[in-house]
């Protein structure tokens, strides 16, 4: 079941990401058809077209920027800026008291048959 949701997933982002790059093929597959039908300049004669369907592609570009804008989650996300002392708690006073802590008093010590690091090289 994990791995079924770990290709969807998989799919989604690929998807996402590979969007703009599809627009573009799906663009030079059929642009004898988008510079037929759907150019702004399907009227004017064939040779004197400057745009030869790329003002379609630009659009589908520009829709799909659109759309990753509005379903990208930063506008909806709020900031909060909330005081850090709240209006009421301005004039309380809070005391803390000090207190010391102690701790057991570690002794180093060497197992037996074993020098410490500290202790000086036996052949210097």
């Amino acid at each position: 079941m994990q791995r079924l949701w770990s290709g969807v997933w998989l799919m989604v982002v690929l998807t996402t990401t590979m969007a703009p790059s599809l627009a573009l093929l799906h663009f030079h597959l059929h642009r004898t058809y988008i510079e037929r039908e759907l150019c702004v300049q399907r009227a004017v004669a064939a040779d004197m077209r400057t745009c030869h369907g790329e003002c379609h592609l630009a659009k589908q570009l520009k829709a799909l920027e659109q759309e990753s804008q509005e379903s990208f989650p930063g506008p909806r996300l709020e900031l909060r800026t909330d005081p850090a002392v709240q209006p009421a708690m301005r004039g309380a006073r809070v005391y803390l008291q000090a207190f010391s802590i102690c701790y057991p008093r570690i002794e180093p010590s060497t197992a037996e048959g074993f020098t410490s690091s500290l202790d000086p090289v036996p052949w210097a």
